[in-house]
Protein backbone atom coordinates (compact mmCIF):
# COMPACT_ATOMS: atom_id res chain seq x y z
CA UNK A 1 0.00 0.00 0.00
CA UNK A 2 1.63 3.21 -0.78
CA UNK A 3 2.36 5.51 1.61
CA UNK A 4 -0.48 8.38 0.70
CA UNK A 5 -3.28 6.09 0.93
CA UNK A 6 -1.84 4.66 5.05
CA UNK A 7 -1.63 8.39 5.85
CA UNK A 8 -5.46 9.00 4.24
CA UNK A 9 -6.50 5.61 6.32
CA UNK A 10 -5.17 7.32 9.18
CA UNK A 11 -6.61 10.27 9.26
CA UNK A 12 -10.32 8.89 9.22
CA UNK A 13 -9.36 6.34 11.57
CA UNK A 14 -11.83 7.47 14.40
CA UNK A 15 -14.98 7.99 11.57
CA UNK A 16 -14.15 4.51 10.54
CA UNK A 17 -13.90 3.49 14.41
CA UNK A 18 -17.22 5.15 15.28
CA UNK A 19 -19.44 3.38 12.28
CA UNK A 20 -17.65 -0.54 12.70
CA UNK A 21 -19.11 0.12 16.64
CA UNK A 22 -22.34 1.43 15.34
CA UNK A 23 -23.43 -1.16 12.50
CA UNK A 24 -21.28 -3.95 15.19
CA UNK A 25 -23.14 -2.96 18.64
CA UNK A 26 -26.17 -1.27 17.73
CA UNK A 27 -27.23 -2.74 14.49
CA UNK A 28 -26.17 -6.23 15.47
CA UNK A 29 -23.89 -6.58 12.24
CA UNK A 30 -21.30 -8.88 13.81
CA UNK A 31 -20.92 -11.16 11.31
CA UNK A 32 -20.71 -10.98 7.59
CA UNK A 33 -23.69 -13.34 5.80
CA UNK A 34 -21.49 -13.08 2.62
CA UNK A 35 -17.98 -13.43 0.95
CA UNK A 36 -18.73 -11.42 -2.05
CA UNK A 37 -18.72 -7.82 -2.84
CA UNK A 38 -22.38 -7.84 -3.65
CA UNK A 39 -23.62 -9.42 -0.50
CA UNK A 40 -21.46 -6.97 1.90
CA UNK A 41 -23.18 -4.18 -0.33
CA UNK A 42 -26.62 -5.40 0.40
CA UNK A 43 -26.11 -6.12 3.85
CA UNK A 44 -24.67 -2.59 4.00
CA UNK A 45 -27.63 -0.76 2.42
CA UNK A 46 -29.75 -2.72 4.35
CA UNK A 47 -28.53 -1.79 7.87
CA UNK A 48 -28.67 2.16 6.50
CA UNK A 49 -31.70 1.57 5.20
CA UNK A 50 -33.52 0.14 8.47
CA UNK A 51 -31.34 3.03 10.60
CA UNK A 52 -33.21 5.64 8.70
CA UNK A 53 -36.37 4.09 8.79
CA UNK A 54 -36.19 3.82 12.69
CA UNK A 55 -34.69 7.02 13.52
CA UNK A 56 -37.82 8.63 11.17
CA UNK A 57 -40.21 6.40 12.58
CA UNK A 58 -39.24 7.12 16.64
CA UNK A 59 -37.57 10.71 16.16
CA UNK A 60 -34.26 9.83 17.35
CA UNK A 61 -31.00 8.16 16.30
CA UNK A 62 -31.63 4.55 17.00
CA UNK A 63 -30.61 2.67 20.14
CA UNK A 64 -29.66 -0.87 20.66
CA UNK A 65 -32.69 -0.76 23.20
CA UNK A 66 -34.96 0.25 20.10
CA UNK A 67 -33.67 -1.94 17.78
CA UNK A 68 -34.25 -5.27 19.92
CA UNK A 69 -37.85 -4.38 20.47
CA UNK A 70 -38.49 -3.66 16.78
CA UNK A 71 -37.13 -7.20 16.17
CA UNK A 72 -38.95 -8.36 18.81
CA UNK A 73 -41.94 -7.27 17.59
CA UNK A 74 -41.21 -8.53 14.27
CA UNK A 75 -40.31 -12.12 15.61
CA UNK A 76 -43.84 -12.34 17.56
CA UNK A 77 -41.32 -11.69 21.02
CA UNK A 78 -43.37 -8.39 21.62
CA UNK A 79 -46.82 -7.15 21.05
CA UNK A 80 -47.47 -4.06 19.31
CA UNK A 81 -48.48 -2.12 22.21
CA UNK A 82 -45.46 -2.99 24.05
CA UNK A 83 -43.16 -1.63 20.79
CA UNK A 84 -45.48 1.92 20.91
CA UNK A 85 -45.03 1.82 24.89
CA UNK A 86 -41.02 1.74 24.69
CA UNK A 87 -41.21 4.58 21.34
CA UNK A 88 -43.35 6.44 23.74
CA UNK A 89 -40.87 6.06 27.07
CA UNK A 90 -38.17 7.10 24.60
CA UNK A 91 -39.65 10.22 22.96
CA UNK A 92 -40.31 11.00 26.57
CA UNK A 93 -36.74 10.74 28.05
CA UNK A 94 -35.10 13.04 24.91
CA UNK A 95 -38.24 15.48 25.44
CA UNK A 96 -37.06 15.62 29.30
CA UNK A 97 -33.25 16.07 28.15
CA UNK A 98 -34.04 18.82 26.20
CA UNK A 99 -36.06 20.30 28.67
CA UNK A 100 -33.85 20.17 31.44
CA UNK A 101 -31.03 21.61 28.79
CA UNK A 102 -32.83 24.55 27.92
CA UNK A 103 -33.55 25.26 31.84
CA UNK A 104 -29.72 24.85 32.51
CA UNK A 105 -29.19 27.40 29.47
CA UNK A 106 -31.50 29.89 30.70
CA UNK A 107 -33.36 32.04 27.91
CA UNK A 108 -30.08 33.34 25.98
CA UNK A 109 -28.52 30.11 26.47
CA UNK A 110 -28.76 28.06 22.74
CA UNK A 111 -29.35 24.65 21.25
CA UNK A 112 -27.14 24.20 18.55
CA UNK A 113 -26.26 20.53 18.49
CA UNK A 114 -29.65 19.97 18.74
CA UNK A 115 -30.93 22.34 16.52
CA UNK A 116 -27.84 20.64 13.55
CA UNK A 117 -29.03 17.02 14.49
CA UNK A 118 -32.08 16.52 12.12
CA UNK A 119 -33.06 13.04 14.71
CA UNK A 120 -33.52 15.54 18.20
CA UNK A 121 -36.71 15.73 18.57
Amino acid sequence: MPAETIAVLYEYHATIEIVSRFFKHVLSCRHLLSCHERGIGIRTYCTIIACMLISLWTGRKPSLQTYEMICSNLSGLASEEELLAHIAKMSATASELVTSHRASQGSSGSLRQAEACPTWP
